[in-house]
């Protein structure tokens, strides 16, 4: 008996599943039919086809003969699936729903769908006589796949959205109509014609749905047909094995006939690298190329028709005009052969050989005329040079193919033919004893080769750079899943542009794999031995590396079952061992993350809990906090997961490792959320968003969704009245108000904190509230009351330094940024130069990268409000590389927002321009429409410079606007300046830069305003 939860086979008597817990069902009397259900995840297509005008064709007629007229109808539709290697899930009586992906994945599912659609469509009307007429619909999405296991049967039920919107696009097709959504378009181009009918609006659907009709198929076999057809990348890493397939072509050359093999996983790049060395061959060598095809593994021969028909699509062609077809084919390749081949050939191609000789054999000795004749085609020596005979994908090839194929190995070394067969590891050869033989076995592209592949993909503009790592990490080099992934990015329009000049608008954390890519991983996970299986999804939820008696403790089978399984799983090369002893590790997360997704939401809840058990059950010193806590919120154990999530955030923070403590806190805060709303709760939230703000801005991520965090944290505190604690979130909503420009509220919310400081007589409150508040001042360019704010500040930090050495530092550093500032946008250059100097030392001391970097801003902001370019670039330049080392987005963004206008003033508007268009793709991943106002203020400057005023015009424009309406007195002025430049009219022009003017005059921006008076005299 298996268990319903998590499908570990339980012992005859137990009760309970020893490994989740779950009750097992009481054993039903002898003779009961009890069923069991299981579920599983899948990528799927779903066809419904329905008759068209059913009722009238039965009404009124006995049962017997309503069931005689539709019986072919039903026929046909249910041998048109089976035929594609799909399941009939349910039949209602005029109408069938068929899945193609299951139970078994294939990762071609959506093909297989969308040519039994078009069979069906063919077969009913020849069967009813063009009397009776179907509609068909197809979707493409995940569903939960339901298994029910009987005594005597086991039934398949697909349940979830896609099922519904297959049933949609069936009911809107007309009479004889096939329609498919737009995702299963996507799964077939280039293996059908199809008509796009555009967005249609579906009933139970907010958005319209995109809408296909199907025609007909191509010619395409296998995969590579359609990629072929599609824009090829530049071949990349594969020179090595370029070279081993010339070198035996080399000896073919010399009369020493040679055979190789070229193997690997689906879409690491087996037909590429053929096509690429076919490419190398000169005019004088003979190609014949063949392939065979999932959906005529039973068609004998079928990969090697093409001998006889030649190129081109016969179809619709006459008796005769066919035989001039195969004829001239046989002809072409040895003239000798038309003799004794054309019979065979003509019968191979499904027609009626007219010679007597022919009809008087019998069957046996016609199927060896055919198979004589395909291998004397297939060997027959070149009418010039060398030949070369290919042959791909032999996983998918009929015994009759695999007979002939053997037959040309036994002679291929004697003659000048260069034989080369492709395949998955699947496959079993049986060549590897002969001299001749060698294998090419291709991985993955690794290291830079994979790097070229997304740089010749994607292009070099700077909105990709963070998509690369992404990438990598998703699609583990391999360049079919690549390619893939980077189509659907684009079909989404997550990609702008073309193939080599993208431009990203997506988020690299929420990018998901295509439906291609995850069908190809999830066909080969479905040929594992089921315990196999199971075990894979056991490991897939512990995550990338398990520890061994994690697993096994887990899984909970028997424990030579589990070495087994492990062995076989580590030999089909999914697993391996791990860097540490005693662990095992997925051999790409890729799979991990397709076996994972396949599992049921409600399995995957009891698996965690399973995990975290076996965790908690170590009692080591060293507990694996941070992996506790992954497995307790996916196990829906909040309370438990709230303790350990916070535990782990603060070990993050502890370490530097912002984005890890933010991630962790987020999903702290989530659980906290699902837990009962006591007072102990509110402030365990209020606590964790208050973390949440010093890991956000310290990995400059997300920080419109943390202050959204820090407005329920402020709620929660005035409802438990906790003045304290509503003082501190006030500190930082200011903070993150200023560093995504929100000014008024950055303002108003330093000044709430202060006010309770006051109340509660707490001075380390007053002292963060005035803090806070020169900072927003500063940052907004507004000078005026900063030194004097913060001069205060830097006394009482100064003072309680010995006390609290963790912050002096950073307060004080920070005091000394935003005076020096100050100082510099009201013109006192020796007053703010002196005060950076005071930071720098302090600063440099303690050495944290987030003061050099923060500093390493300031001080080119200095110098650019003093005309000190050189100095300006210098230190913007070293910030910045501190800040990418680090990995610190928002000190990144904000220095190349800086660095980029200062490049453009220097004379290079080129570098420039790729700066802050870099600073404004990460401004918009971080959420601060701060910095994106300055980059595009700045990116104004440089399109001047490029002699380009409209881009000029809309940047400027939008930094005005954000700068406007938030309260930013220095970017709305510096913006108004660039208006002014790239506009035509000297009236408007002029009104701008008064704007500008009588902005810095009331902000006291005494730097920026003399440049601008200098500008308005001379305009």
């Amino acid at each position: 008996m298996d268990c319903a939860a998590c499908g570990t086979t339980a012992r005859s008597g137990d009760r309970f599943c020893a490994a989740c817990g779950t009750p097992l069902p009481v054993a039903e009397p002898r003779g009961a039919a009890r069923p069991s259900i299981s579920g599983e995840r899948k990528i799927v297509t779903v066809l419904f086809a329905d008759t068209v005008g059913s009722t009238s064709l039965i009404e009124n007629v006995d049962p017997e003969v309503a069931v005689g007229r539709l019986q072919p109808v039903l026929d046909s539709m249910t041998n048109a699936v089976h035929a594609y290697g799909g399941i009939v899930s349910r039949v209602a009586g005029d109408g069938i729903l068929a899945l193609f992906g299951a139970p078994v994945a294939r990762e071609d599912h959506g093909v297989r769908a969308a040519y039994a659609a078009l069979q069906m469509l063919d077969d009913v009307r020849a069967a009813t006589r063009g009397t009776i007429d179907i509609r068909v619909g197809l979707h493409s999405g995940e569903v939960l796949l339901r298994t029910i296991t009987t005594d005597l049967s086991r039934d398949y039920t697909a349940l979830g959205p896609a099922v519904h919107l297959a049933s949609r696009m069936e009911r809107m097709a007309a009479p004889g109509q096939a329609l498919m959504t737009g995702d299963t378009a996507r799964m077939v181009s280039g293996f059908v014609v199809a008509e796009h009918m555009g967005p249609r609006p579906v009933k139970g659907l907010d958005e319209p749905v995109d809408v296909h009709r199907l025609v007909h198929r191509t010619s395409a076999v296998g995969t590579w047909m359609p990629r072929q057809r599609r824009e090829l990348t530049r071949f990349i890493g594969r020179q090595g094995e370029l070279g081993t397939l010339r070198e035996a072509f080399g000896e073919a050359q010399r009369g020493r006939g040679r055979l190789t093999a070229v193997t690997g996983e689906a879409g690491v790049g087996k037909s590429r690298l053929v096509h690429e060395f076919l490419a190398t061959l000169g005019p004088d060598v003979s190609v014949r190329r063949l392939q065979a095809s999932p959906y005529d593994v039973s068609t004998p021969y079928f990969p090697l028709i093409p001998l006889f028909l030649g190129t081109g699509d016969a179809s619709g062609e006459t008796e005769g005009e066919t035989r001039q077809r195969i004829t001239a084919a046989i002809a072409a390749i040895d003239p000798a052969l038309v003799a004794t081949a054309l019979d065979p050939a003509i019968a191979l191609t499904g027609g009626q050989p007219d010679s007597p000789a022919w009809t008087a054999l019998d069957p046996p000795r016609r199927r060896r005329r055919i198979r004589d004749a395909v291998r004397a085609l297939a060997i027959a020596a070149p009418r010039r040079g060398t030949g070369v005979f290919v042959v791909e994908d032999l996983h998918w090839i009929d015994e009759d193919t695999q007979a002939v194929l053997d037959d040309i190995v036994d002679v291929v070394d004697d003659m000048t033919i260069h034989m080369v067969v492709t395949y998955r590891p699947e496959y079993v050869d049986h060549w590897a004893d002969r001299a001749f033989y060698s294998k090419v076995h291709l991985e993955p592209l690794l290291g830079d080769h994979a790097v070229q592949l997304l740089d010749a993909l994607l292009g070099a503009h700077p909105s990709v750079a963070r998509l690369h790592e992404a990438l990598l990490a998703r699609t583990d080099g391999t360049p079919l899943f690549v390619e893939e992934t980077v189509r659907s990015l684009a079909d989404t329009e997550a990609l702008h542009g073309h193939v080599g000049d993208y431009r990203f608008v997506g988020d690299p954390d929420a990018l998901e794999l295509p439906d291609t890519v995850q069908a190809v991983v999830a066909a080969r996970i479905d040929r594992l031995p089921r315990a196999d299986k199971r075990l894979l999804q056991v490991a897939a939820v512990i995550g990338e590396t398990m520890p061994v008696d994690i697993l096994d403790a887990t899984a909970g089978n028997d424990p030579r079952a589990m070495r087994d399984s492990r062995a076989r799983l580590e030999a089909a090369d999914l697993l391996h061992e791990g860097h540490v002893a005693g662990e095992l590790a997925f051999k790409h997360n890729l799979i991990r993350e397709v076996v994972y997704a396949a599992i049921p939401l409600e399995r995957r809840r009891v698996l965690h809990g399973a995990v975290a058990d076996a965790l908690a059950a170590r009692q080591t010193p060293d507990a694996p906090v941070e992996r506790l806590a992954y497995h307790a919120y996916n196990a829906q154990r909040w309370d438990d997961a709230v303790a350990y999530l916070w535990q782990a955030a603060a070990l993050s923070e502890h370490r530097s490792a912002y984005p890890q403590a933010r991630r962790l806190l987020t999903m702290g805060l989530d659980a906290s959320t699902r837990l009962p709303e006591t007072a102990e709760r509110m402030a365990r939230f209020i606590d964790m968003a208050g973390a949440l703000r010093v890991a956000a801005t310290g990995a400059g991520q997300h920080l419109l969704s943390t202050l959204r965090d820090l407005d329920r944290a402020a709620v929660y505190a005035d409802r438990l009245g906790d003045r304290r604690r509503l003082a501190t979130v006030a500190v930082h909503r200011s903070y993150v108000a200023s560093m995504t420009g929100d000014h008024r509220l950055a303002v108003t919310a330093a000044q709430t904190a202060r006010r309770l400081g006051l109340e509660l007589t707490d001075s380390y409150l007053i002292a963060e509230g005035r803090l806070a508040e020169g900072q927003a001042l500063a940052m907004a360019g507004r000078p005026s009351a900063v030194p004097e704010l913060l001069a205060t500040d830097l006394e009482f930090f100064r003072e309680i330094g010995a006390d609290r050495r963790g912050l002096v530092t950073s307060r004080i550093s920070t005091s000394l940024t935003f005076m020096a500032m100050a100082h510099a946008q009201m013109g006192r250059f020796d007053d703010a130069d002196r005060v950076y100097a005071d930071r720098t030392a302090i600063v440099n001391a303690g050495g944290r990268p987030f003061e050099l970097t923060f500093g390493a801003w300031a001080g080119g902001a200095i110098d650019i409000y003093a005309g000190r370019m050189q100095a300006a670039e210098a230190k913007l330049t070293a910030g910045l590389a501190v800040a990418q080392l680090h990995d610190m987005m928002y000190n990144d963004a904000l220095i190349s927002a800086y660095l980029g206008y200062v490049q453009a003033v220097r004379g290079d508007p080129e570098t420039a321009i790729a700066t802050l268009d870099r600073a404004v793709e990460l401004a918009r991943e971080i959420e601060s429409p701060y910095i994106a106002g300055w980059a595009r203020a700045h990116r104004a400057y440089v399109h001047l410079a490029r002699h380009e005023p409209a881009p000029a015009r809309a940047d400027a424009h939008a930094a005005r606007i954000f700068a406007r309406d938030h309260g930013q007195a220095l970017l709305e002025a510096v913006a108004l300046r660039e208006l002014a430049a790239a506009t035509d009219d000297d009236v408007q022009a002029g009104a701008h830069l008064r704007a500008a003017v009588e902005i810095c005059e009331r902000a006291q921006l005494v730097a920026l305003r003399q440049q601008l008076r200098h500008a308005h005299a001379d305009g």
